[in-house]
Order: C-alpha cells, then structure tokens, then sequence
C-alpha cells in the first residue's frame, strides 16, 4: 500500500553492524509507479558500537607467601569499546586450589565505554613451592566471549637459621 496524494509513509528499517566505527553506509529504493521519478534512493549511515573487553595484568603473578598466610591482587577488566560491556551474574569463574576470588565487582556491572571495575583475586599457598591457577571472565564482547586470567604464585616456608653451629657451652 502506498500514501495518499500529499501523504507520507514510514518505512521502518534495521541496522546491524559488522564492525566496530564509523560510517557504514547502506541504501534501500523506493519505488512511486505514479510519479516521476518512479523511484528514488535512500541512503542511510550508522556507526557500529561493540563492547572491548581487556584484562589487566594478565597473567596475575604473586610474590612468594608464607604457606597458610594470604594476599590479595586486583585484576581490572576495562571497556575499551564503543558500547556498554555485560558481565552476567556469576561471570566470574572461581579458580579453586590456593587461588580464590575475595572480591567480584564485576558480575552482574555494566561497564560503560572508557569505564572499568576490579576483581581482587587472594592467593593462600597449602604447600610450599610454586603454584598455578586461572580463572575465566565472560562477557558480550563478540570478539573475546571468555578472557582466562593466567595465576601464578610460590608458597614459602620460613627460613630460620641457628647459630652458631655447633653450640658451645664453657665447661
């Protein structure tokens, strides 16, 4: 169906970008069989908006604790793009072992562009020696759904010394 003489339409159209910027030009013909011209182009432009996550450090590296004691680090995931980043709720995977996540302000925040939150990460070595672990960060960047922040650490154990060796006693 067309317009009354003098009327007007509305066409109701969709953009879907396929890539992040600027200028994406598309175009759509009207065809008026009873007016000349008897058609005429319509050129659109939209800019593609897409959520860029980056996780920063990666890997997370602790300094040598103590075993059984306990330090934390923060991981900050930041929005490098254009549109709001999604972490959904429970996002954040927990490593397990001598690695745990004591704080989560991720999961469940949208991240504005330019914005960012913290994960605090704790780290408390069962045996002495070096220590591994990740966890996974999901999110609705469509280029990088799942980012594995790489943990490392070493558990220590004290060093004590007795001196001197060998002990005398005066007779």
């Amino acid at each position: 169906p067309g317009a009354a003489t003098n009327g007007t339409c509305t066409i109701t159209g969709g953009f879907t970008p396929t890539m992040q910027g600027a200028a994406q030009t598309g175009s759509f013909t009207v065809d008026e069989p009873n007016n000349d011209p008897t058609s005429f182009t319509v050129t659109v432009v939209g800019d593609g908006v897409i959520p860029e996550i980056d996780v920063m450090p990666n890997p997370l590296a602790f300094p040598d604790v103590l075993v059984g004691q306990s330090t934390t680090l923060d991981v900050t995931v930041s929005n490098t793009g254009t549109a709001v980043l999604s972490i959904p709720v429970m996002g954040v995977s927990d490593p397990g072992g001598d690695f745990g996540i004591d704080t989560d302000g991720c999961s469940g925040m949208p991240v504005p562009p330019g914005g960012d939150c913290t994960i605090t990460v704790a780290f408390t070595p069962s045996v002495p020696g070096p220590r591994t672990g990740s966890f996974d960060i999901s999110s609705d960047d469509p280029n990088e759904p799942t980012v594995t922040v790489d943990l490392t650490g070493a558990g220590a154990t004290p060093d004590i010394s007795v001196g001197p060796n060998p002990l005398e006693f005066p007779s």
